[in-house]
């Protein structure tokens, strides 16, 4: 219902105030916050923050749901990061741009080079 209100100018407070109250909410609201930040981050595009709710939410199928949804190829190497980062893997489809990337992004397999890149 939340989702319906929110415009562009105010979806991130609205979204960091429900992700900071889902610590002090008992079991199964939290999960209900979770996924009301995760719709509201998901309508105005903003995937790499909806991709950090649903692994806080832990549902696996919504991770690649998102994963796939967005079409960008930054973004989805900002969330390949961030899955190889959590020790996530998810089966991608082979018919993704840069599906190689990807998948040795997700695995961690040039980590070492990736540090040693940026230092």
């Amino acid at each position: 219902l939340l989702e319906h209100y929110v415009d562009e100018s105010m979806y991130p407070r609205v979204c960091l105030y429900l992700t900071r109250c889902v610590e002090y909410v008992p079991e199964p609201e939290d999960a209900m916050l979770l996924r009301t930040a995760l719709n509201i981050f998901r309508k105005f595009k903003r995937y790499p923050e909806a991709l950090r709710c649903a692994l806080k939410l832990n549902d696996t199928e919504l991770v690649k749901d998102i994963f796939v949804s967005c079409k960008e190829g930054l973004v989805q190497k900002q969330k390949a990061f961030m899955l190889g980062r959590q020790q996530v893997y998810v089966e991608l489809p082979e018919e993704l741009d840069d599906y190689d990337d990807l998948v040795e992004i997700m695995s961690n397999v040039h980590l070492n080079n990736n540090f040693l890149a940026l230092a």
